[in-house]
């Protein structure tokens, strides 16, 4: 018997506004909007079965469907608040678009629109690796991170009720620091690219499942645009006169 087709859907969630940088999600970046960015990673890495905008602005959404994306329905308020998940609201999207196409899709990864500088590359290989290690040790879930330098956790603190500094983590003492060289690696999670098996959103209600395993990116591509600083920096880096941008490392 023939084994089922995978159906792989990438989903971008881009909900208009924000109160760090106004609309943010559609800041042109090089004369192209930031959202834009997201999307022709996700489209031109070519292995995603559909690739999906949800929004609750008609503007975002002309700008999605411009850019090659699907954007049929514009996401209800009650999935856009200030304390609406990034779960419940992909959830939600995958929800009502299996019921549009009548169909289910096993494997659900999420791009995050403020992070720019995760190209079709970085796509293509956190998926190829997941799927390896999904057949080798049964992971169900991905998520990008990058590797810390200057933030180790040893050095992070707490600031108790007596103006006295205390560890974050009694299992990272300052004491006990060696080298930067000799230091266990330590990565953060950058929100660029999570992937997950459909069982872990709809089954465990959670983007990271029981096995998650890591998809490595440098600092630079790990850039999330939050504020006013970070998108200064990355028009820098994606401007047409940088560097960076003409290097191979971002690709539309």
């Amino acid at each position: 018997m023939n084994k089922k087709k995978e159906k792989s859907v990438c989903v971008i969630l881009a909900r208009s506004g924000s109160k760090g940088v106004k609309d943010k999600n559609i800041k042109r970046i090089n004369d192209i909007p930031m959202i834009a960015y997201s999307i022709k990673a996700a489209i031109n890495a070519d292995i995603f079965d559909r690739v999906i905008v949800s929004t609750d602005s008609i503007d975002y959404q002309k700008i999605a469907i411009k850019y090659g994306a699907e954007s049929f329905f514009l996401r209800e308020s009650y999935f856009c608040q200030d304390t609406t998940t990034s779960r419940a609201a992909l959830k939600h999207v995958v929800e009502k678009y299996e019921k549009h196409y009548n169909e289910k899709f096993t494997i659900i990864v999420e791009l995050q629109c403020t992070s720019p500088l995760r190209n079709k590359t970085h796509v293509k290989d956190a998926y190829a690796l997941f799927l390896k290690e999904r057949n080798r040790i049964g992971a169900d879930s991905l998520y990008s991170v990058f590797e810390i330098n200057h933030f180790n956790p040893n050095k992070l603190k707490k600031i108790n009720s007596k103006n006295i500094l205390i560890p974050l983590c009694t299992h990272f003492l300052e004491e006990k620091l060696t080298r930067r060289q000799d230091q266990e690696k330590i990565y953060a999670r950058n929100g660029a690219i999570f992937m997950m098996n459909r069982a872990v959103l709809f089954d465990l209600d959670t983007r990271i499942g029981v096995k998650c395993v890591p998809f490595i990116m440098n600092e630079i591509s790990s850039i999330n645009v939050d504020t006013k600083l970070d998108l200064q920096v990355v028009r820098a880096l994606i401007g047409e006169k940088s560097v960076w941008y003409n290097s191979r490392h971002i690709l539309l």
